[in-house]
């Protein structure tokens, strides 16, 4: 969802937000939780200073 290559680039907490609210649907919910923290505790990405 965040490479350049795909058909729409959107920001980390743009795909976090999708990823959420797929949650339960598309992803599983339990899975979704644990991932969303890990990547809101990680560093920002240098493109995204």
């Amino acid at each position: 969802m965040v490479n350049k290559h795909q058909y729409h680039h959107m920001k980390k907490e743009e795909a976090l937000k999708e990823i959420e609210a797929k949650s339960g649907i598309l992803f599983d919910s339990e899975i979704v939780e644990i991932f969303v923290q890990m990547m809101k505790d990680n560093q920002p990405s240098p493109s995204e200073e």
